[in-house]
């Protein structure tokens, strides 16, 4: 079998390579001699960076997909069935590539959300109508949906999601969503990422890149997000300046404090955390402040947020990689998917929003998390194996083409 994968990287955002990790694991399993074609936005940097022998990157880059690629697909959507027409969109590399496959695999974390803007819309869009316009059946796996309120995001989710083989919401919130969008048998389970195994080999890896912790000190891991950042500054709230307040009282309570970027964009990308981490680290100017550079290996990093005592994350994959090690967690963040994922393991309110965080409710947060950890460290290891077990369902739903 050949399978398509959208909507992820191998690069870049550690959450998308960890879906795509779960993912080519547990479809080899299904089926052993399977291959997988990523249809990458980032094609030259994940070229760069597979190391997997079962995984080809096609060139997927944002412009040519937005403005060559889906356009072509709506323009000819009512002609789609006509063999000259497709021929003629098959001559073209993407299409070919496309075509080749049995199934397509759409791994967006979140998708067809109200207020998100055009051009993220048209990429949910663009991540199926391709596979849809030649006839391959897409999985949409385990993602944070809707809602869909807002015009063109309402119409545009109800034709792409109508027509995918398989829908799977990734909590109950956005599983209502869906219901009342009318797509009545999309299923609920847990983020394919829970699936992603993690060896001794990389627990033994990170073992080197982390400071030794000094008798009677615990460790803090965090995971600061540029979103986050930014999201809180459109409410008037300074991220960085806040979350370093905050840091600045746990060190005078004997904690350790590792930094740990989970999206290791560049520039001025929504997804670069390094430059966010490394200025926290500075402006904290202590010893027993690190940051783990750069690792673009989702399980190592995993295995990294599990050596923790507790973990503070922004980023949505790098909470799942703490609560899949067992580590009670909070999360700041913005959107029900937080709290979806964090009820199902870990009881309680352990989610701030974005848009009212301060030191204060990190503070207060904080205490009370450090208080219940045992209790919440046995929650997680009694939901912990149904989990993942319901995360590998995700992939038993994947239908082929048969033909």
């Amino acid at each position: 079998m050949k399978f398509g994968v959208t909507g992820v990287t191998v690069s870049g955002n550690m959450g998308g390579a960890a879906m795509l990790a779960a993912t080519l694991d547990e479809m080899s399993v299904r089926y052993p001699r399977a291959s997988f074609r990523l249809f990458s936005i980032s094609p030259k940097r994940d070229r760069a960076r597979n190391g997997d022998e079962r995984l080809a990157i096609v060139d997927a880059r944002p412009v040519p997909l937005l403005l060559v690629y889906l356009p072509l697909c709506i323009l000819f959507w009512p002609l789609r069935n006509i063999a000259a027409i497709r021929r003629l969109i098959v001559a073209i590399p993407f299409f070919r590539q496309m075509s080749a496959v049995d199934a397509v695999i759409d791994l967006s974390g979140i998708a067809f959300v109200d207020g998100r803007g055009l051009p993220l819309l048209g990429y949910n869009v663009a991540c199926c109508l391709p596979a849809l316009f030649l006839g391959k059946p897409v999985a949409k796996l385990a993602q944070a949906l809707g809602p869909f309120d807002t015009q063109p995001n309402r119409m545009l989710a109800r034709f792409v999601l109508a027509r995918c083989a398989t829908v799977v919401a990734r909590g109950e919130r956005s599983l209502s969503h869906l219901r009342e969008l009318d797509i009545s048998d999309a299923q609920c389970l847990p983020d394919t990422s829970f699936a992603m195994s993690v060896s001794d080999v990389h627990k033994q890896a990170v073992q080197q890149l982390l400071p030794a912790i000094a008798p009677g000190r615990q460790l803090l891991v965090a995971s600061p997000s540029e979103v986050v950042r930014r999201l809180s500054a459109k409410a008037g709230i300074d991220f960085e300046a806040e979350f370093c307040a905050f840091a600045k009282r746990r060190l005078c309570e004997e904690w350790d404090i590792v930094l740990v970027p989970h999206s290791l964009g560049s520039g001025t990308s929504k997804n670069n955390d390094l430059d966010l981490c490394r200025r926290i680290v500075s402006t904290l100017s202590d010893d027993r402040v690190h940051m783990i550079e750069p690792v673009e290996d989702a399980r190592v990093l995993r295995a990294a947020i599990g050596f923790a005592d507790v973990f503070v994350g922004c980023r949505f994959h790098s909470v799942v990689a703490a609560l899949a090690m067992g580590v009670p967690s909070l999360v700041v963040g913005w959107s029900h998917k937080y709290q979806e994922m964090t009820e199902m393991l870990q009881p309680g309110a352990w989610a701030l929003d974005a848009a009212h965080v301060s030191a204060a409710s990190l503070d207060e947060a904080f205490g009370r998390l450090v208080a219940e950890a045992p209790t919440l460290r046995k929650d997680i290891a009694d939901r912990l194996p149904d989990i993942r077990r319901r995360a590998s369902c995700n992939f038993d739903l994947v239908k082929v083409d048969e033909t």
